[in-house]
């Protein structure tokens, strides 16, 4: 028989980097055996559903989301939450986000389903930490966060690591398309995501205009938008920096840029397990990243890149050396035609699936 499992999740919506996580795993695990539903607690996409498989369940809850639903939604007695929303009857009960999907699985009335939780980015203070030890395991998407959690939780909790599952396939075809960029004026650097403080790009061209008065020559190519887009369009007009900082906007296919470039940029002040840093290396587009959760098992499974400590000083050392010694590049380059197969949706994929498989 089909094993019945049940993620649950806040919303599934473009926006919601959880929800694209989540159609990766859902869409790779096998449907001969598994029977998988998905009940997002507020916002639900149609659009956004198309991108799963089609024998993958959809449970809507409520639809929509408003500023303060969620206060009032959370002061709803947990366990009829849990009976309103998941109540069937499942094999494997997943909460696949932090917060009210958490609560509500953590304290299930189901005696013969498991339990799992996923921990994308860090609960900081452990805000959920009386939850957490009623969860037959507690997965962490990097080794940084899963040690973090044990000893943190001084060992109450039951935790492993499962690293995000990314479709190489379609990263691979989405960078063949072409770009209309200059890229003549190397090496490239490129960096992508939200313009929102804890990513640090603000700082990421201050140390370019450092390195730029130092008399260094390259291009950085900023990808994305959020709050601090236009202080960015700021300070690289008012350092004198359009002839090397490239501002690209949103784009739908970042991948075509990154393939393109030299080196990838992930200059955050926190994250998870950097997802857009995966994505580089699955392109064969070597690392540097600022030591934040995750950043150094990315360096040591692909071998290649660096990481550098989170202050602008440490980033300014990373950047300098490449330029100071371009050939490294090619080295990184060489190292990853074979080490970036662990980061591909074969291997990873079966680490997942082994977990819903194999859970006894």
């Amino acid at each position: 028989m089909k094993k019945r499992i049940v993620f649950v999740l806040n919303n599934l919506q473009y926006a919601d980097g959880v929800a694209k996580v989540l159609v990766e795993l859902c869409n790779f695990l096998d449907e001969k055996l598994f029977d998988i539903t998905i009940i997002p607690i507020y916002r639900c996409d149609s659009n956004f559903i198309k991108l799963l498989k089609p024998h993958i369940h959809i449970q809507k809850t409520l639809g929509f989301y408003f500023r303060g639903l969620d206060k009032i939604v959370n002061a709803l007695p947990i366990r009829f939450l849990y009976q309103k929303i998941v109540g069937g009857n499942y094999d494997i009960e997943v909460a696949f986000q932090y917060g009210l999907a958490t609560r509500m699985i953590a304290n299930s009335t189901n005696r013969n389903a498991k339990h799992y939780a996923w921990m994308h980015g860090y609960d900081e203070g452990l805000t959920l930490g009386k939850e957490y030890p009623k969860f037959d395991k507690v997965f962490c998407v990097s080794k940084f966060n899963e040690e973090r959690l044990r000893r943190e939780s001084d060992g109450t909790v039951n935790v492993d690591c499962c690293y995000n599952i990314i479709d190489e396939s379609k990263i691979l075809e989405a960078s063949k398309d072409e770009i209309s960029e200059d890229t003549s004026q190397k090496p490239i650097f490129v960096a992508v995501g939200r313009q929102t403080p804890e990513k640090g790009f603000l700082r990421l061209v201050d140390v370019v205009s450092r390195l730029k008065k130092d008399g260094y020559h390259f291009t950085l190519w900023l990808i994305g938008d959020g709050a601090e887009h236009q202080q960015l369009v700021d300070k690289v007009s008012g350092e004198k920096l359009e002839d090397t900082v490239k501002l690209l906007g949103i784009q739908s296919n970042p991948h075509k840029f990154t393939s393109r470039a030299d080196v990838f940029i992930c200059s955050s002040f926190s994250e998870g397990y950097s997802t857009a840093c995966a994505e580089a290396i699955l392109l064969g587009v070597p690392v540097i990243s600022t030591a934040v959760s995750g950043a150094q098992e990315i360096i040591d499974d692909s071998q290649c890149g660096m990481v550098c400590q989170l202050d602008d000083a440490s980033l300014y050392d990373a950047l300098k050396h490449v330029l100071d010694n371009p050939e490294v590049i090619s080295t990184w380059k060489k190292s990853l035609e074979t080490t970036k197969l662990k980061f591909g949706a074969a291997a990873r994929g079966e680490r997942a699936s082994s977990i819903f498989r194999d859970n006894k």
